[in-house]
């Protein structure tokens, strides 16, 4: 079996510290050297077209990505076996070498970005993509980073591309509108607010997606919280896999932001239109939190303020179970 693991000895020469970030920064540094497939699409990423479409003040980014295409286009039901997964150690692309997170996960610089650095943090053990068990290796990993980047989650039936193979992705944090859309918010715009000594949880309705914000020093009262939300969702999912969910975390002055883009749908209908009215733009974690990845230029005319609006409102989960899971929430925090 094929090791890439980046040994000690090749990870010296870019090392420039001893913190996990600087691990990450060399092993970034490391491909960009010697993977002409990363090199090649990280510099095409500084030439990108984007767009900007403003909604009733919120901003919202587009970027013309066709490396993209494979991802947003996958086929989430089919079945792969270990022998078969390119997340496993032994499938990896011969030029691609990984860092260890402790024994459970690897770090992998994505070939395919959409950020300036752009990783997968991939399960050693090949497992599916679930995250009630192993939100608080999320969180862990988010305390770790978080100086430089954003962790995110997507659900197997709701943007993960490879769904049999449990990973999460992190991205430069900057890159993610919403975080600073919602630290904009004040209080009383949060359509719901529980307040407790050791949690707050916010509700807000931003742009037709319906958003859930957990904030907490203990990660506890976290996975708690989440459980509750997790089986209220769980009731309204016709999947036989979890909720449709997509997660970002964050871990700032010593405190976790969990924001969770409550879903209903994978796709919106003009995905799956004729030639002339499709859109190809399947919804993810990052398209959720208001930068919309498009992999075909012509799209990028189509996509108006009118047809994000349509998205949003048709991958989020309805107002009704919206309204419902907050009165479960007031119930168990009351």
């Amino acid at each position: 079996m094929k090791n890439q693991l980046l040994t000690e000895s090749e990870i010296e020469k870019y090392l420039k510290g001893n913190t996990l970030l600087d691990r990450i920064q060399a092993l970034f540094d490391h491909q960009i050297e010697h993977w002409n497939v990363a090199a090649e699409n990280y510099s095409n990423l500084s030439s990108a077209i984007t767009k900007e479409v403003v909604i009733d003040g919120t901003s919202v980014m587009l970027q013309v990505n066709p490396k993209r295409i494979s991802s947003t286009t996958a086929d989430v039901n089919k079945r792969l076996s270990s022998n078969e997964c390119i997340l496993c150690e032994s499938n990896l692309p011969d030029k691609q070498r990984f860092i260890k997170y402790y024994k459970e996960y690897n770090f992998l610089i994505n070939p395919f970005p959409i950020f300036k650095e752009h990783f997968t943090i991939v399960k050693s053990k090949h497992i599916p993509q679930s995250i009630l068990y192993y939100l608080n290796d999320l969180l862990l990993i988010s305390r770790d980073v978080s100086e430089e980047f954003i962790v995110f989650y997507n659900g197997p039936a709701c943007g993960a591309s490879i769904p049999h193979h449990l990973h999460f992705q992190m991205g430069n944090k900057e890159s993610f509108p919403i975080i600073r859309q919602i630290d904009e918010k004040t209080a009383n715009q949060a359509s719901f607010s529980i307040d407790r000594k050791r949690i707050s949880i916010k509700c807000f309705e931003i742009t037709n997606r319906n958003i859930l914000t957990i904030e907490s020093n203990d990660s506890v009262e976290i996975l708690n919280c989440f459980s509750i939300i997790f089986n209220v969702m769980k009731t309204f999912s016709t999947k036989d896999n979890e909720p449709l969910m997509n997660l970002l975390c964050i871990y700032d002055n010593k405190k976790w932001k969990l924001i969770i883009f409550l879903r209903k749908k994978h796709r919106p209908d003009f995905y799956f239109k004729e030639e002339s009215s499709m859109i190809i733009v399947s919804p993810a974690a990052v398209d959720m939190s208001g930068f919309i990845i498009l992999p075909r230029e012509e799209d990028l005319e189509k996509l108006t303020e009118k047809k994000i609006l349509e998205m949003y409102r048709e991958v989020t989960v309805s107002k009704e179970h919206f309204e419902y899971l907050k009165t479960r929430l007031k119930a168990f925090y009351s």
